[in-house]
């Protein structure tokens, strides 16, 4: 501590500098300057500003928000804001400590002293290096010796070849004992894949819808019969159970409409609409229905009340006149009702 400024902590300066854990690349300067301005407790820090931009060379709105980063990762806290009191209040900065309890892990598993990785770069210390195979000699001497060496060497079975080599030729890999590689999720081929073939139904029916559409617009083009239309098809006599018969009558129906037939020209559009097409269908057989019922009832519509008022004038003026002998009549006869 000898030399050092008023206020600033060794201590604080090598937490935020080696040990304070997952620090956001961005916020290096900013928690070195809180360091530099906190105590050996790390407590107390509250340089301003301004000064934390100078020393991490941003501007003062880029320190906030680093300042925000770093609480976010609970690397500093709000501290005893009693610390700067003696700053002005419209100048008084926040007063912050840090975390110095956190420690990265690797500084928390390396001893006491020694930082892990430390050693000059490249360089491995012989003590904690440990082997991860079997030792082997690299300069047998002797008979003896390279058959201890071949024992040592080959931990594999009488004859069984070291995987991945062929003993025909070395470093070639052997595919004769290679397990088979066998994706479960691999894609079928485009043939298993093309349920539409053979399906002579949903053929006929694109065939028909297409040239319904083609009759009521001459001069137009032929809609194309793709896949997306056999598709339609099958799903329609698959998945959705209507039959063969039906859909060619449905496709007879929309396509006699004035306003179905301008709004259905492919199969995925009728098979998207069919169960509006079978509603208004019915409808419109039960509304034809019940007007041939009621023409062979002999039920003719009932008149509206001007009709009524309209024929009891007529039968009126249908009337033959008085004879002489009768009274004369002085008012005409009431009509109920008026017939404006």
């Amino acid at each position: 501590m000898a030399g050092a400024p008023p206020g600033m902590s060794l201590e604080a300066m090598l937490w935020a500098l080696k040990q304070a854990p997952d620090v956001p690349s961005q916020c290096v300067g900013v928690l070195m300057g809180l360091a530099e301005a906190a105590d050996r407790r790390g407590c107390g820090a509250h340089p301003s500003a301004l000064t934390l931009a100078a020393y991490a060379r941003k501007s003062e709105r880029q320190v906030r928000a680093d300042l925000q980063l770093l609480a976010d990762a609970k690397l500093i806290r709000p501290g005893d804001q009693s610390a700067a009191a003696y700053i002005p209040v419209n100048r008084r900065p926040v007063v912050y400590d840090l975390a110095l309890e956190l420690v990265s892990d690797l500084q928390s598993t390396a001893p006491r002293g020694k930082v892990r990785g430390s050693h000059p770069r490249g360089v491995q210390p012989t003590a904690d290096r440990q082997s991860t195979a079997p030792q082997q000699s690299t300069a047998p001497q002797g008979a003896g010796d390279m058959q201890e060496h071949d024992d040592m060497q080959s931990t594999a079975p009488q004859g069984a070849e070291v995987l991945g080599c062929s003993p025909a030729s070395p470093g070639v890999q052997s595919t004769a004992d290679k397990p088979k590689n066998i994706n479960p999720k691999s894609k079928p081929s485009s043939r298993q894949s093309d349920l539409n073939a053979g399906r002579e139904d949903a053929e006929r029916l694109c065939v028909h819808l297409a040239d319904r559409v083609q009759a009521n617009d001459p001069d137009g083009k032929r809609p194309p019969i793709g896949k997306q239309w056999l598709d339609a098809a099958r799903l329609m006599l698959d998945t959705d159970h209507r039959t063969e018969d039906k859909v060619h009558r449905a496709i007879d129906w929309c396509q006699d409409s004035e306003f179905w037939r301008r709004n259905i020209r492919s199969m995925p559009k009728l098979r998207d609409q069919y169960a509006r097409l079978q509603m208004e269908a019915d409808a419109e057989r039960k509304k034809q229905l019940a007007l041939a019922n009621g023409r062979a009832a002999g039920n003719a519509p009932r008149p509206s009340a001007t009709d009524a008022r309209v024929a009891a004038i007529q039968a009126l003026k249908n009337q033959p006149p008085s004879s002489p002998d009768a009274p004369e009549t002085t008012h005409p006869p009431v009509i109920q009702g008026s017939i404006l």
